[in-house]
């Protein structure tokens, strides 16, 4: 969690805020058991597909996650719940 976190706190303000919106969404949605189709989750945050698979691919780059394995999806979930209630993001 902290890996996640630490990695979030380099990018600049902007980029972390709509990278960890994506992720949450599709956090969320997997824990939910939701379609987590990159189109749908575009859609719910109002950026295009292609942008959000781009800003995604660079989050699993820069903090070595892979957003399809469950266990990283969870550790990921707690990160940002940890973040969501210290008033981070």
């Amino acid at each position: 969690v902290r890996r996640i976190v630490a990695k979030l706190e380099e990018m600049p303000p902007e980029r972390a805020r709509l990278v960890a919106s994506a992720a949450y969404t599709l956090a969320r949605a997997a824990h939910a058991d939701l379609d987590i189709s990159p189109e749908e989750t575009a859609k719910a945050l109002h950026v295009h597909a292609n942008t959000l698979r781009h800003r995604l691919r660079r989050f699993e780059e820069t903090t070595g996650t892979s957003l399809r394995r469950p266990a990283d999806l969870i550790e990921l979930w707690w990160a940002l719940e940890r973040r969501r209630l210290a008033g981070t993001v």
